[in-house]
């Protein structure tokens, strides 16, 4: 699975089941993930690789550096209301 930073993903497992997510970072086999409004880029969600699945990369313009920018454009991505 070919998940980059910046990229959106959907969680396939646990509690955060059904949700988007932008990739903070990749670390090995693990994932860090915010979607900017219960996970916070100060303290993202560390996640395996298997547990979630690529939905797509950010949009161009969605360079962002607070977390609210992030809720945001997941709003906007279309796909996850928020």
């Amino acid at each position: 699975m070919d998940i980059a930073k910046s990229d959106l993903v959907l969680a396939t497992a646990g509690r955060e089941k059904g949700r988007l997510f932008f990739v903070v970072d990749v670390q090995n086999e693990y994932l860090l993930l915010a979607d900017g409004k219960s996970r916070r880029l100060e303290a993202p969600k560390r996640k395996k690789c298997r547990h979630v699945q690529r939905a797509g990369a950010a949009p161009e313009d969605s360079a962002f550096e607070a977390s609210s920018s992030a809720a945001s454009c997941l709003a906007g991505s279309g796909l996850y209301p928020i």
